[in-house]
């Protein structure tokens, strides 16, 4: 499996909860850790954000401050997603590609 494995635990979570913790990793990545802008793109707070990335942290035993780690989960994404990494998003950023 070339995805991290923290794709698969999030997926999971996500399906159980009913929740975006995926959805907010990528987004966090893609616009290369900058809380405000991620929170921008996806229309909650930044104190709620905070949250979720510790959540995402305890479930997947994962350092969001490794180069290594980020690098890997970058790449599960771009695989993941057809090589259209924040596509989806880019459409609300206001005249910056992400």
């Amino acid at each position: 499996d070339l995805y991290h494995p923290a794709l698969h635990i999030l997926e999971e979570y996500d399906r159980f909860h009913h929740t975006n913790m995926l959805d907010t990793l990528e987004v966090y990545l893609i616009t290369e850790r900058n809380q405000k802008k991620t929170a921008d793109l996806l229309y909650i707070h930044r104190n709620t954000l905070a949250n979720r990335l510790e959540r995402i942290r305890e479930l997947c035993s994962i350092s969001l401050d490794d180069t290594n780690t980020r690098l890997q989960l970058l790449f599960s994404f771009l695989l993941r997603s057809g090589g259209t990494l924040g596509e989806k998003y880019s459409e609300y950023v206001k005249g910056e590609v992400i």
